[in-house]
């Protein structure tokens, strides 16, 4: 994000041990459960609306489903669905059979139908509302290997 605008505002909420946490420039970053409600609820303001004129923004949800049924749970599920109307990228990593649950926290974090998929597997495709073309799933796709799928790159 920051290559391709330096001003991209980034923000960080999940686990004390990551090694995102010292890897990048984070304008806030909240590891402890407690402490992200005053985050969550002040991020919708503090980035404003993506209109041009103002930078755009990054929120890192590392570890989503461990915040499942937690004080958070709430507070980042009307952060994300703010965040996202407001122009701005929420990103959220997490297995594809735990993103695809329908509480309504991973409901949130797969709104926009955007993802990348390291290891796909046919049924993966439905986070995406999509259909993965053959070539593109099953042990044959090798896991460390800059590839894209033809068919996949034409349709996007």
């Amino acid at each position: 994000m920051r290559r391709w605008n330096p001003d991209t505002r980034l923000f960080y909420l999940g686990n004390r041990r990551s090694s995102l946490l010292p890897s990048f420039d984070w304008e806030e970053s909240r590891v402890v459960l407690d402490e992200m409600g005053g985050l969550t609820s002040r991020l919708p303001a503090i980035l404003g609306e993506a209109d041009g004129s103002t930078p755009p923004g990054m929120v890192v949800v590392e570890g989503i489903a461990d915040f499942l049924n937690s004080s958070a749970d709430l507070l980042l599920q009307d952060m994300i669905k703010a965040v996202v109307a407001q122009g701005h990228l929420v990103v959220s990593d997490g297995e594809p059979f735990a993103l695809s649950a329908s509480f309504p926290l991973m409901v949130a974090a797969r709104s926009s139908r955007r993802g990348i998929v390291l290891q796909p597997e046919q049924a993966d495709g439905i986070l995406f509302r999509t259909q993965f073309p053959p070539e593109c799933v099953g042990p044959t796709f090798p896991p460390d290997v800059d590839f894209m799928c033809p068919r996949a790159a034409s349709q996007s």
